[in-house]
C-alpha cells in the first residue's frame, strides 16, 4: 500500500490512503495562513476525509471544520470528549463520533483506541486491518522545569505504561511530539526505543521545523525512519505491507 503524509503546521497532517484521507488536529483558523488553508484543501478534494482531533486548544482543534465537507466526498469527524464538551453544537452532529479516553470503537471500516492524554483529551491508535497508525495528541513526556517531584514521577510513570501498552502492536507509523522546548524532546526518543514504530512522524514545533533535523541527527535509531520536513505541504510516500 502506498501512503502519502504530507505537514502542514504543528500537529497537524494529512494522510492519504487510497480509498480515504486522514486530517489529524487541524488547529484554529489564527494558525491557519493561505499556504496552510490550501494545503489541507488540495489534499482532501474529493476524498473520504476522516478527521481526526485531540483535543480542544486552539493548536489542535479548529471549530469551523465541519466547513471542510464542501471539499469532500463525505466527512466523519472524531472528537475528543473534551472538545464536544465545550462546543455543545457539535453534539448530536450524524457526522461526529465523540471519543473518551481509554475505550475502543469501531468507524467506518476501522477501529481506534484512545489513551489518556497528560494534558488534554486524548492520542489515538487506529486500526485499518494490519495497518497500525498512532497519532499522540499532546499526549507526552512533558518534563517541565517547575514539575514537583511526586508530578515528575507519575509523569514518568504514565507515559512509560502508555508506551508499554503501545509496543504490543506493530505500530507502521506513529506521530509523536518532538518538543525542542524541553532537553528530553518531550520523550520523542523514549517512544522511538520502547514503541519501535517503522515510520516516525516528530510533530509539535509550532511551525520551528528545524528542530527536526537536530533531533532525527541526534537520535538515530536503526530500523526506524523519520519523516524530515522543513515546510508546510512537503510529502512524504511511504509503502508499507499489509
Amino acid at each position: 500500500m502506498k501512503i502519502e503524509i504530507t505537514y502542514i503546521f504543528h500537529n497537524c497532517f494529512t494522510l492519504r490512503l487510497p480509498d480515504k484521507t486522514f486530517l489529524f488536529d487541524y488547529p484554529a483558523d489564527q494558525y491557519l495562513d493561505q499556504t496552510r488553508r490550501e494545503a489541507v484543501v488540495s489534499r482532501i478534494r474529493n476524498t473520504h476525509l476522516q478527521l481526526f482531533s485531540s483535543h480542544n486548544h486552539q493548536d489542535h482543534f479548529n471549530r469551523n471544520s465541519m466547513e471542510l465537507s464542501s471539499y469532500t466526498q463525505s466527512l466523519t469527524c472524531i472528537f475528543s470528549g473534551d472538545i464536544v464538551r465545550k462546543n455543545p453544537q457539535l453534539k448530536g452532529n450524524p457526522l461526529c463520533y465523540t471519543v473518551d479516553a481509554n475505550q475502543s470503537y469501531t468507524i467506518n471500516d476501522y477501529t481506534v483506541d484512545t489513551f489518556r492524554s497528560n494534558d488534554e483529551g486524548v492520542a489515538f491508535l487506529i486500526h485499518l486491518g494490519s495497518l497500525h497508525i498512532y497519532f499522540g495528541g499532546d499526549l507526552a513526556n512533558w518534563q517541565w522545569e517547575d514539575l514537583t517531584k511526586q508530578e515528575y514521577q507519575l509523569l514518568v510513570s504514565y507515559y512509560g505504561d502508555v508506551l508499554e501498552k503501545l509496543k504490543q502492536w506493530p505500530i507502521q507509523i506513529a506521530f509523536s511530539n518532538t518538543d525542542q522546548r524541553l532537553a528530553n524532546w518531550s520523550g520523542a526518543a523514549q517512544f522511538m526505543a520502547t514503541v519501535k514504530p517503522a515510520l516516525f512522524v516528530p510533530m509539535h514545533t509550532f511551525g520551528k521545523t528545524t528542530s527536526i533535523a537536530k533531533f532525527l541527527d541526534e537520535n538515530p535509531h536503526p530500523g526506524i525512519e523519520g519523516f524530515h520536513y522543513r515546510e508546510t505541504g512537503d510529502s512524504l510516500v511511504w509503502k508499507v505491507e499489509v
